[in-house]
């Protein structure tokens, strides 16, 4: 909305609606036993977690919703607990959904590494749904968008001890206005203080378990504060040319992981680890419900006077915050009167996994002193026992995962990554001890140079739809669980990825050496000489090209059960062919041996750029989606006249800063092998559809090329823009199709080293 469209919402927010419907003061429950409403007059013997709702967005007391959450108590099983009852009751239980569309969709929370804030990971709801015929849902979920959008604040602290907060809107530049504000505070002899915040979105309060509900104030100025942005959502928007938010369409990547922080107030940050009980620390979040604004906000402090009057000159694209008439109540609402997360509790990272003493030891020395970080690589991955593709969850889940997860964790100690973070997503699990991965873990548990962090991840995913479908899939919990690994372990390492148990980084670069064991005197480089080099070059972002790789034919083996194919039949022309038995891995061979034939020659052209993955410094990539750094200290920094003195009006849409960004050298420095599961039923007309020329469907089976063959991209494209490229066109000297290359150096250095770590740790474990 824009214009008076804009104007008239703001005025309908700001006005107490005395009419408005207000749902029952009655208890109220569904059928999860985790999810329990209640009226706001009951009183609660102990803390829980609380969400207050607000129906008709009127900031009133008397029109709360507080609905509770019990089982949410234990540090240790925090991410189980709070995904579990929380995160997915607010997903499945469509009545409280529709209540309060404010509430930030938080999937994580926990004390920063260096003790003075609380990160705080969420999802944006509204992509949860989106498409052209669900405007009305879209338009519901539209305050979301509004979470990424910051407002200036001034904040008064008065000296009985309280704090209020209200809207700026003096002027244009908050940050110009701070002396003004200081003389005009000496005019009111109650005022202790002022201060301008001017970027915050939520209002924190801090409280320990043990203080009763009326002990505290929660207007105390001492247990308050503002939360921050680690960057401006809407700045790096307009820096890139983008939209916050449209009517159909689901928003940018980056507006996708909502994440801030809250910073503790200083009575409470020497006890802010204590874990006791009653001395469990709980922090209540309020967002400031200013509807989500279509024009951008800047300040001259963010792009420079030049730039500033420049977009100031666009007709309707600069929010002017001074309008007299967006914002005729500028006050906010007492904590107290509004919609709010309640009785969150500040816990630190926590892992499930026996750590090193002196990784802990490094750990509590995180932001206080010039150490190294604890870890050199971090390693992230999103995974589940078991799972379904995109657009197949009608099918039958993959079962492999298991089996993938001890050789993967291997390999990548094989190759450098000295801690990697599980976040399991299997689904009905009570305790991280019952969940098949967890039990895998724990035979890693000896080796104090490889940590394994398994963090229970139970939240649900949006919907699994390709992203073509009308209604655009979207995984959430992945997402969520990218921003939080990030967010949790970024600040402990130097270098990180986040990538799938099918994918393999592998490192290309060998040295030579008179040493054993081998008859070939090259011997691999890890990861972490690789990336050395990289930071003598400055480089921030090593990008890996993705083509996906293929089992090979002679690797396969007949299923035992043929009735466990599958149905094949996912094709109207299937039905025409001839079904073989079909294919699993064979067993006792590694999948990087059976799926090391990548489909498309290497190095691989540009186009397989678009499902990139990323080996990255967190302290240079402020927000990660999947495939793409989507915000990086390039994109989300201001203006600076001396080291940054560029006109972002004219230049802003340059995405990246091409010094600090690389794609990695395929051939001589590292690769990505992605081992996607080829299933049962994918295999059974190999026998037509596996041979040359056939053009109705890809074959997803190995058939190794010679070395020689060059892969040639455009190969079959016939012309005309109707006909589409042509399949199974490779074919070596002889006629003989085929579809895939081996990678010849993790075929002689990586697999055998692989086999040999493997059969030694299930050896050591009897197995």
């Amino acid at each position: 909305m824009a214009g008076v469209g804009l104007l008239a919402a703001l005025l309908i927010v700001w006005t107490v609606n005395k009419q408005a419907t207000v749902l029952t003061n009655t208890s109220t429950r569904t059928t999860d036993s985790a999810w329990k409403t209640t009226t706001t007059k009951q009183k609660m013997s102990h803390k829980v977690v609380t969400a207050f709702l607000d129906p008709t967005n009127s900031s009133s007391a008397s029109h709360l919703i507080r609905s509770e959450f019990p089982t949410v108590q234990s540090c240790s099983r925090l991410t189980l607990d709070f995904g579990t009852a929380v995160v997915n009751s607010l997903y499945n239980n469509t009545t409280t959904t529709k209540i309060d569309p404010w509430l930030p969709w938080l999937h994580d929370f926990f004390l920063s590494a260096d003790g003075t804030h609380v990160v705080f990971v969420g999802q944006n709801r509204r992509n949860c749904d989106t498409g052209k015929d669900r405007r009305d849902v879209m338009q519901f979920w539209e305050p979301q968008i509004a979470l990424f959008q910051p407002l200036p604040v001034v904040r008064t602290d008065y000296r009985n001890g309280t704090a209020s907060f209200r809207l700026f809107r003096e002027s244009l530049d908050p940050l110009h206005q701070q002396t003004t504000l200081l003389r005009n505070q000496n005019d009111d002899d109650e005022i202790q203080s002022q201060e301008i915040v001017p970027e915050t979105r939520f209002l924190c309060r801090f409280h320990w378990q043990d203080d009763d509900n009326g002990n505290q104030r929660m207007d105390a100025s001492s247990s308050l504060s503002l939360s921050n942005y680690f960057f401006n959502y809407e700045y790096v928007t307009w820096r890139k040319k983008k939209r916050m938010f449209s009517e159909t369409d689901r928003s940018e990547f980056w507006i996708s992981q909502l994440i801030f922080y809250c910073p503790i107030p200083t009575k409470f940050q020497s006890s802010a680890t204590a874990r006791t009980k009653k001395q469990q620390l709980l922090v209540d979040v309020m967002p400031f419900r200013v509807p989500a604004r279509s024009q951008v906000w800047l300040t001259p402090a963010m792009v420079g006077k030049d730039t500033f009057d420049q977009v100031r000159a666009v007709p309707d694209k600069l929010f002017d915050i001074t309008h007299p008439l967006l914002f005729p109540n500028s006050n906010l609402p007492a904590i107290s009167e509004s919609g709010r997360w309640a009785n969150l509790p500040v816990c630190p990272i926590v892992a499930t996994t026996t750590q090193s003493a002196q990784t802990q030891n490094a750990l509590s020395s995180v932001g206080k002193s010039k150490t190294p970080k604890p870890y050199r690589l971090v390693l992230c991955t999103w995974t589940s026992a078991s799972y379904h593709r995109r657009g197949e969850d009608e099918e039958p889940p993959v079962q492999d995962n298991s089996l993938r997860l001890r050789e993967w964790l291997i390999f990548h100690r094989l190759v450098g990554f000295d801690h990697v973070v599980i976040y399991d997503n299997t689904p009905g699990i009570d305790s991280p001890q019952d969940s098949p991965l967890y039990t895998l873990i724990q035979e890693f548990d000896d080796d104090p140079s490889f940590v394994v962090t398994h963090l229970p991840w139970p939240a649900v995913i949006c919907n699994n739809h390709r992203p073509g479908h009308a209604h655009p899939g979207d995984r959430s919990s992945q997402y969520a669980a990218e921003a939080s690994c990030r967010e949790r372990f970024g600040p402990l390492t130097d270098w990180m990825a986040v990538i799938d148990t099918d994918e393999y980084l592998t490192p290309m670069k060998t040295v030579t050496t008179n040493m054993p064991p081998s008859n070939n005197n090259a011997q691999p480089i890890t990861w972490k000489p690789i990336i050395d080099d990289m930071e003598r070059r400055e480089v921030a972002i090593i990008k890996f090209r993705s083509g996906r790789s293929y089992p090979r034919i002679h690797l396969m083996d007949p299923l035992e059960n043929q009735g466990a194919c599958g149905n094949p039949v996912t094709e109207r022309f299937l039905k025409d062919l001839t079904p073989q038995p079909c294919l699993i891995p064979r067993r006792n061979e590694t999948f990087l041996k059976v799926y090391n034939c990548d489909g498309v020659k290497r190095p691989r052209p540009e186009r397989f750029q678009r499902a990139m993955k990323q080996l990255y410094r967190p302290d240079y990539v402020l927000s990660h989606f999947v495939h793409y750094a989507t915000v990086t200290k390039f994109t989300a920094d201001y203006y600076d006249p001396l080291h940054n003195p560029i006109n972002y009006f004219g230049a802003r849409s340059e995405k990246f800063d091409p010094t600090k960004e690389v794609f990695i050298d395929e051939i001589e420095e590292g690769t990505l092998i992605h081992a996607r599961s080829v299933q049962p039923k994918e295999t059974m007309f190999r026998n037509e559809i596996c041979q040359l020329n056939y053009r109705r469907m890809n074959c997803f089976l190995g058939y190794e090329c010679p070395d020689s063959l060059e892969w040639i991209d455009d190969l079959g494209r016939q012309k005309g823009a109707k006909t589409k490229k042509n399949m199974n066109m490779h074919h070596d000297d002889k006629g003989n199709f085929c579809s895939c290359w081996v990678n010849h150096h993790v075929e002689q250095v990586w697999i055998p080293r692989l086999e040999q770590a493997l059969a030694q740790h299930l050896a050591k474990r009897g197995g």
